[in-house]
């Protein structure tokens, strides 16, 4: 399997990513508090966390921490639609995540809630960019090399938007002092908990899964609660690094329409973290084992039969499940990458660079 030197590249943002969350967490941790004091002086109705491609995945799995850590009504709305169809007010809290801080859609959604007197907090990495100059407030991401297709901006978002979310739940008196500081232990655990996912068990089987799911079309992707956003930035990898068609829908939707394109050796990568999903996501499992299907799973559980029903079974270590995409994202980076060099992409620059760097948008 040859890699080129723009994979090598894009790998090597990947394996530094425990660095990247261990800098964000510290540097989000105090302005977090801040802001969240400040937020709560105005007042908060509801909550809208807003994004495109996976700035959007980010404020999916997000939304899930603010409704876990308070009781503020809290949605995750894609971009466009928060422009051009959702109201808001002086009481509604938008968190805007964009990585460049540029993205167009993005930026309307910003000016379209500013407009209508709604507080705004940009999660970015560029602290000059567009969407931090004018929104409220920033939280900085500390990713050093952002090169090639979302990887560490996107875990390091997350990572911010917890620290954000478990302030706010402690300020606002609905998280308890204890509760508070078990997760915030959590938190602060989580570069090493994705250090000891970069294991070299797991790369010899993201290499061996990628040698199976290159025979395939199309890869087909799952989680149920906040792995649904697991499976929506698994998604976006296969297409913009492997050119692979691929598909992430719901856990009960996918039971429901999408076992029938399933055959035999059809790939599906299934997120089944500990949690108020796990058994729901287990008869899926059995489902998917009676077809013969090739299954990728990616699970924090030990010895719950998920060995029986895999055929590439990735740990990642015991984390709650609302901070698991933050780091059961990170194999799927790797066999993203890994199925590229399998099917012999270099990524020499991206595909339909321009046409889709004008689609999407970018403001100075």
């Amino acid at each position: 399997m040859e890699m080129s030197n723009f994979l090598k590249r894009i790998k090597s943002v990947v394996i530094k990513q425990p660095e990247y969350l261990e800098k964000t967490i510290e540097s989000s941790w105090k302005v977090s508090e801040e802001i969240s004091e400040a937020l709560l002086k105005k007042g908060i109705g509801q909550i809208l966390l807003t994004g495109c491609g996976d700035s959007f995945f980010a404020g999916i799995a997000g939304k899930y921490m603010f409704r876990e850590f308070s009781n503020i009504m809290t949605c995750a709305e894609e971009a466009l639609e928060l422009a051009k169809y959702t109201k808001c007010s002086d009481k509604t809290v938008v968190i805007a995540f964009s990585a460049s801080g540029r993205t167009a859609r993005t930026l309307e959604a910003v000016r379209k809630a500013k407009d209508n007197t709604a507080q705004v907090v940009a999660i970015t990495n560029e602290r000059d960019s567009p969407i931090a100059r004018i929104s409220d407030y920033t939280i900085l991401t500390k990713v050093d090399d952002t090169f090639g297709s979302p990887t560490a901006t996107s875990t390091t978002a997350m990572a911010a938007c917890a620290t954000l979310a478990l302030w706010l739940g402690n300020k606002c008196g609905f998280l308890p002092d204890e509760k508070f500081e078990k997760f915030k232990k959590e938190i602060f655990s989580l570069p090493l908990k994705a250090k000891e996912v970069i294991s070299r068990e797991n790369m010899e089987r993201n290499m061996e899964a990628a040698k199976r799911f290159s025979m395939g079309e199309h890869v087909h992707l799952t989680g149920g609660g906040p792995c649904y956003a697991s499976a929506l930035f698994g998604m976006a990898k296969m297409k913009e690094l492997a050119w692979m068609h691929s598909e992430a829908v719901e856990l009960e939707e996918f039971c429901h329409y999408q076992m029938f394109p399933i055959e035999k050796n059809t790939p599906v990568v299934v997120f089944a973290h500990s949690g108020k999903s796990f058994n729901r996501t287990m008869q899926l499992l059995k489902a998917l084992k009676e077809i013969g299907a090739l299954t990728y799973v990616v699970s924090d559980e030990e010895n719950n039969g998920l060995k029986e029903v895999s055929n590439f079974l990735l740990r990642v270590p015991r984390l709650s499940e609302i901070f698991a995409p933050i780091v059961n994202i990170i194999p799927l980076h790797f066999l993203a990458i890994h199925l590229a060099a399998e099917k012999g992409i270099t990524l020499e620059g991206f595909r339909y660079q321009s046409l889709v760097t004008n689609l999407i948008g970018y403001e100075d």
